[in-house]
């Protein structure tokens, strides 16, 4: 059987001996869209029209018609993609498959084919297959998660690579179907283990990745309620997973979700058009405003963007009023006072930001949604580098203050103390709640606000070194008791925060010497993308809500390090909760290389034990 003889036969699907005209010119312009394409299409409709008129093509006319010098010529441009004068087998073979394929290549414009072309020429050069990073660079995703499992799924064979044909294929197979076939395809990915099901977490991912690539900003509380709600509502047979079935029906009643959710689909797997180079002044104006200036960002973070209106709004009024009491004096003191004034405020607000079980109540209670408790950690930050730049600030204009003008006042320098004295000792017996306190506990103050802020910044904190992060911020409880005798009226502000602030700790350290809350890990299952899957005993009158968090601690892996995670399994569960933690960072990648070494160890326990049955 010859090759033209062979081709008839892959479109005779029916084995009929014989092809419509009009449905098999049909078939092929649906999968050659493209003009060169197309060019091609209709030359075979001109010669068929001569040869068959408007009947059926036969095999012996269809040899006719490939053998045609004009549609040979035709054909040879078309599979010679690289205009070098010849054509390989895989060139020859990538066409057929093309034009054979059961899905029509529709949708996809020729710009995004030549862009993807394009970027697949410019990453592999002239290999012929995609390795795992070189995908990475060519499928534009945010998420690395998500890149990493459509990485898998098109790599059906499991060989590590995905060859150009295969690539092109998928993406055309993937890039513009039906919505239907965008949440088939999103289900395959983000269902993990492929059982059928998605987990909560799994859900979670969808959402979050979906919300990301298309410029949606949400907290995670709105994240978690959201997911919450939908698999709820989608999982009516209460078994803690949801079918395909039952998220497209989800989908389908939330339009807008379900679009946006097909959009994150197009601009993963075909890569934008370029923006136009902005003309106008306006336009260059435009283009450099940050997305935190826009109306989306408003729309979706007036909560956040209220309460930072308020804090500032607070942070002004006390520093004006500060300023106006003190305006009789020089500027030196007026500066340092209304600074002074907002270390009040801010030294004791810092505190209310971390009280995490009165965040937390609050959270269950639905408060959420009127304050800003999901950005608390971030708000808690904002507030130490406040207090940074006010203690800078009131730190130089009292050394000004002191250095220029107190030290040449008769009347308070009366006993001609030096400017040593006034700053670094309580000789004068001046300022403080204590007389003579406020300079020396100053000068100490700036010591400890200098350590805290050295062992907070991320490179600490991620960078292997959380516990040197975590016993320099207990300098905090100096850090108050030194402010409280620094500035006299300090400690109506602090009074309130400092005592809730002293009963969870209390709390918190009648837990730790009690049994609730301790358990231990079952197993530790790893999975893709550096996933650990956690399965835990559940403790004793443990209960939870689907998207409920807890906070872990892992002795083996940090002893003084708790990581907040989602729980994904369902709370109908009753002996074992689930949590699934991705490698992103340092403690939760050491989490998966210590159950890693855990299973070597296994694996190496089983083979001695299997060698020592068999002598």
């Amino acid at each position: 059987m010859d090759l033209l003889e062979r081709i008839f036969k892959l479109f005779d699907v029916e084995r009929k001996d014989y092809l419509v005209q009009e449905d098999w010119i049909e078939f092929l312009k649906e999968r050659l869209p493209e003009d060169k394409q197309l060019d091609f299409v209709e030359q075979i409709e001109s010669v068929a029209y001569v040869l068959c008129g408007d009947g059926v093509i036969s095999q012996e006319t269809f040899q006719l018609i490939l053998q045609n010098k004009v549609v040979t010529k035709k054909l040879f441009r078309l599979v010679d993609t690289d205009d070098d004068g010849y054509v390989t087998a895989d060139d020859i073979m990538e066409f057929i498959a093309a034009v054979s394929s059961g899905r029509p290549r529709v949708g996809i414009d020729k710009p995004s084919v030549d862009r993807l072309e394009q970027l697949f020429r410019q990453t592999v050069g002239d290999q012929k297959e995609i390795t795992r990073e070189q995908f990475q660079k060519i499928v534009v995703s945010k998420n690395p998660f998500f890149t990493e499992r459509v990485f898998q799924i098109f790599d059906e064979d499991s060989s590590g690579t995905i060859s150009h044909h295969e690539f092109i294929a998928a993406v055309h197979r993937f890039g513009r179907q039906t919505p239907e076939d965008k949440i088939k395809f999103l289900f395959k990915v983000y269902d993990l283990d492929g059982d059928g099901l998605i987990q909560h977490r799994e859900l979670q991912h969808v959402m979050r990745a979906c919300m990301e690539e298309n410029g949606m900003t949400f907290s995670d509380d709105q994240l978690l309620e959201l997911t919450g709600a939908m698999f709820e509502d989608a999982d009516v047979e209460q078994r803690g997973a949801i079918t395909y079935e039952a998220l497209r029906d989800q989908l389908s009643k939330h339009g807008g979700l379900l679009e946006n959710l097909s959009i994150s689909i197009d601009r993963w797997l075909v890569p934008p058009p370029p923006d136009p180079e902005p003309t106008s002044f306006l336009q260059k104006l435009n283009k450099m405003k940050p997305y935190q200036l826009s109306w989306p960002y408003f729309k979706n973070n007036q909560v956040f963007l209220a309460y930072l209106g308020l804090f500032f709004l607070i942070n002004l009024g006390l520093f004006a009023a500060r300023c106006v009491e003190y305006r009789n004096s020089n500027g030196f003191v007026i500066f340092a006072r209304a600074c002074g004034q907002c270390l009040n405020f801010n030294c004791s607000w810092v505190l209310v930001l971390m009280l995490r079980n009165c965040i937390t109540a609050l959270r269950v209670r639905g408060l959420g949604s009127f304050l800003p408790l999901d950005h608390h950690i971030y708000l808690h930050k904002l507030t130490g580098v406040l207090i940074i730049i006010y203690s800078i600030v009131h730190t130089v204009m009292h050394l000004c203050n002191f250095s220029l003008v107190v030290v040449k006042d008769p009347v308070l320098n009366a006993h001609n103390f030096t400017v040593w004295e006034w700053i670094g000792t309580s000789r004068p017996g001046l300022f403080g709640l204590v007389g003579g306190a406020a300079n020396p506990t100053g000068l100490a103050l700036l010591v400890i606000l200098l350590v805290l802020a050295v062992f907070s910044r991320p490179a600490v904190r991620r960078g292997g070194s959380f516990e040197v992060f975590y016993w320099t911020h207990l300098l905090y409880v100096p850090f108050w008791v030194l402010v409280i005798f620094h500035a006299p009226n300090f400690w109506k502000w602090f009074i309130l925060p400092g005592s809730i602030y002293i009963i969870e700790r209390i709390m918190r350290l009648a837990w730790m010497r009690s049994e609730r809350g301790k358990t231990y890990i079952s197993s530790g299952i790893l999975l893709p993308s550096r996933v650990t899957h956690l399965v835990i005993r559940r403790p004793p009158l443990f209960d939870f809500h689907a998207g409920d968090y807890v906070f872990v601690n892992i002795p083996a892996i940090a002893t003084y390090e708790w990581h907040p995670f989602t729980i994904s399994s369902a709370p109908e569960q009753e002996d074992y909760l689930w949590l699934h933690v991705r490698g992103v960072g340092e403690w939760t990648n050491r989490l998966y290389e210590y159950f890693e070494r855990e299973h070597e160890r296994l694996h190496a326990n089983d083979s001695c034990a299997h060698q020592s049955v068999s002598t």
